[in-house]
């Protein structure tokens, strides 16, 4: 269970350095962060039910974050997930510090938040985050105003990046 300094208000402020689009992409949770991320209204890759899950989930979910790279990509790969939200003194949180693709949000209250900067979906477009250096000058053309928050909220939030344009359908 969480101390009671990682529930309410607390846990609030964690999430509110999390950008609203982002927050609706698939997330790997802390298993204990589960319940805390319903009651904010964020939808948790695992919580305390273990039951409705399965050994075998379950079983692939703690090899993926003992950590074990190549369980973890797949799993990142497979569940398409686009953030990650652990205590900060999980074993998974330096991994992904020094992981190609991502990179740390937020270190905040002891949670650690990182973002993938692969594809994050939006209805029809895929945004590859690794172009928020030039943000302004593709997402003007994108007639999805969600994907520009989306891109203006992540910008915002974490250092600028110089990398490949890249846009797909």
């Amino acid at each position: 269970p969480l101390p009671p300094e990682r529930t309410g208000a607390a846990f609030a402020a964690v999430l509110a350095r999390v950008p609203d689009l982002l927050r609706s992409q698939p997330v790997l949770n802390d298993y204990a962060f589960g319940g805390a991320l319903i009651f904010q209204g964020v939808r948790p890759f695992i919580d305390s039910r273990a039951d409705l899950y399965g050994d075998a989930f379950l079983s692939r979910y703690r090899i993926a974050t003992a950590p074990d790279l190549e369980a973890f990509r797949r799993l990142v790969h497979k569940h398409r997930i686009a953030w990650t939200i652990f205590a900060a003194d999980h074993p998974i949180v330096p991994v992904l510090s020094r992981e190609p693709g991502w990179r740390l949000l937020t270190d905040f209250d002891g949670v650690a938040v990182h973002v993938f900067d692969g594809h994050i979906r939006e209805g029809a477009f895929i945004l590859d985050l690794r172009c928020l250096d030039d943000e302004a000058g593709f997402l003007a053309q994108l007639p999805n105003l969600k994907m520009q928050n989306l891109a203006t909220q992540i910008a915002e939030a974490t250092p600028k990046k110089t990398a490949q344009k890249d846009f797909n359908k």
